[in-house]
């Protein structure tokens, strides 16, 4: 079923190293409506085409991500995120359900098995031309980035044997520091994508017993970001709070915006677990 898909996929690409932006982004949204009705949302394929889709909008316009990219990259980490969080959950029940422990076993191993083949059919587009056609910091990249560490992640939580975790853990970490340094670098160190990056890798250090490595980078960019805040606050001009980037803390007088604060919190929070020993 995939076979076609791939293949129009490779068409894109080709269309993209002439480069005509328009004819590509033209066939990579009918290789979207395609995806939409023959393959379900989380497929690998799907997620990747919603990732090549939005970089292809970005390249035609002005590089800059715009309202269309953003919902594309949201459709991604939304149905991305929903089926790892499922199959996170439907594995943990079946350690704890009453049923028999045999049938309870085949059913975490089933799961265990879906989720291993869904990081190698991911794993298939790391080599792909359209990561050179887009470049290691563009947005499409970083995002792939992040969503290969969240699967890995998941799937070191599943695992049985201690070894494979920490392997899992391992290039986990990995894709969270390419996609984190790939944010800082292209957009800077308040952008909200550093956050997540930043609180998933200290997430696996921790796993790995690196404390040390997760309380430092976090102490890092929450000392940028609240000298940030308050460079912000002492600002007179609007203009000048360009940098805040889902940090701004309020003045004087004023009300947090609910998503600032979680934002902010969870950075917090993420550091305090981190020294929790």
């Amino acid at each position: 079923l995939d076979r076609p898909l791939l293949l129009l996929l490779d068409g894109i690409w080709l269309l993209a190293t002439i480069p005509d932006w328009s004819m590509a982004l033209s066939s990579c949204w009918s290789l979207y409506i395609r995806c939409e009705h023959e393959i379900p949302s989380f497929d690998p394929l799907s997620i990747i085409v919603k990732l090549y889709l939005a970089g292809l909008i970005m390249k035609v316009g002005d590089g800059r991500i715009n309202e269309q990219s953003t919902r594309l990259f949201s459709l991604a980490n939304d149905s991305l995120s929903i089926f790892l969080a499922k199959q996170e959950s439907e594995f943990q029940l079946s350690l704890v359900s009453k049923t028999a422990k045999r049938a309870s076993n085949q059913r975490a191993r089933r799961i265990l098995s879906l989720l291993r083949i869904y990081v190698k059919k991911i794993l298939r587009f790391e080599n792909s031309e359209m990561h050179g056609v887009f470049g290691k910091d563009h947005p499409s990249i970083l995002w792939y980035h992040s969503f290969l560490g969240d699967i890995l992640c998941v799937l070191a939580n599943c695992e049985f044997r201690k070894s494979r975790k920490r392997i899992l853990w391992s290039m986990a970490v990995e894709r969270y520091s390419t996609s984190l340094h790939g944010w800082i670098e292209s957009c800077g160190i308040f952008h909200p994508n550093v956050l997540i990056s930043s609180t998933s890798l200290a997430r696996c250090l921790r796993e790995l017993d690196e404390r040390d490595k997760a309380i430092t980078l976090l102490k890092t960019i929450i000392l940028q970001v609240r000298k940030n805040m308050e460079d912000s606050v002492n600002s007179n001009h609007l203009g000048d709070r360009r940098t805040a980037l889902g940090y701004v803390k309020p003045k004087a007088g004023e009300s947090w915006e609910p998503k600032s604060l979680r934002n902010y919190l969870s950075l917090e929070r993420s550091l305090c677990v981190s020294k929790w020993r």
